[in-house]
């Protein structure tokens, strides 16, 4: 019985840990978005500015973009997910070792969630 109470206490306080970082991790996807979003708004101008000169000016922005931009925006993107994964994978490493610790020393939950905190919400 000990070894499925030591899996829920394990899973508890995972979503625990992970429910104290959610609020960061939103306001990182928010910023994401809006500069996102800007970086459209900025581009659709110059695109707007450069369709109302002259029509070769558009193939060039059209060839610009759609070779040069989108291989940017896809690099960017996987540079992106990339850090999360390292950064999630890191993470769980830092939660499996703090809770198998902490059982060697007989901590609580609340205890290592303390400790949890005190390292990553500085």
């Amino acid at each position: 019985m000990s070894q499925y109470q030591d899996a829920v206490d394990y899973i508890c306080y995972i979503s625990r840990v992970i429910f104290n970082g959610s609020l960061q991790f939103a306001l990182l996807l928010l910023s994401f978005c809006i500069a996102l979003v800007c970086s459209f708004f900025i581009l659709g101008r110059y695109w707007a500015s450069i369709i109302y000169s002259h029509r070769q000016a558009v193939e060039q922005v059209i060839r610009h973009i759609f070779l040069e931009g989108v291989s940017v925006l896809y690099f960017g993107l996987a540079l992106m997910f990339a850090s999360f994964f390292i950064g999630g994978c890191a993470m769980i490493v830092y939660i499996a070792a703090s809770y198998k610790s902490s059982k060697a020393h007989n901590y609580s939950l609340e205890e290592i969630n303390y400790e949890v905190r005190k390292v990553h919400f500085k």
